[in-house]
């Protein structure tokens, strides 16, 4: 098994695709299924059965940069309070060809600019929710 450093990670948003940020910090892809309760009243263990009702979440963070046109993107539809799917490639490897890409459309759950103690540096975060995101290669 190979070892990946987070550094090559990237992620492209909007329907023409752009890295979020200069410095991306954080990436978190999370996928989840609902579980039914399938338990008998005369059963001593319980049972589950998955709802099939996958749910993925994507959140980021990155540096913020107000020249950064992804980040305007972002920070636009949240003003606009409209809720609408985006385009969203995830490549937590690198973009090499032959390496894993995640792709998609998903909702701009939320969005917010975070300012860090005085050293800090100023940081924007989004969370992202939809569909699990197709596998494929680059």
């Amino acid at each position: 098994m190979a070892i990946v450093a987070g550094k090559k990670a990237r992620v492209l948003i909007g329907s023409t695709p752009a890295v979020v940020g200069h410095l991306i910090g954080t990436i978190d892809y999370e996928v989840s299924d609902t579980l039914i309760e399938t338990t008998a009243f005369d059963s001593t263990t319980r049972t589950y059965q998955p709802a099939d009702l996958k749910t993925a979440t994507l959140s980021i963070e990155a540096h913020f940069d107000a020249a950064d046109a992804p980040q305007d993107a972002l920070r636009a539809a949240m003003v606009a309070g409209a809720v609408a799917l985006v385009p969203v490639v995830v490549y937590p490897e690198g973009s090499t060809a032959g390496l894993v890409k995640l792709s998609g459309n998903m909702a701009l759950e939320t969005l917010k600019s975070v300012s860090a103690e005085i050293e800090g540096i100023v940081t924007i975060a989004a969370t992202f929710k939809g569909a699990p995101l197709a596998e494929g290669t680059v």
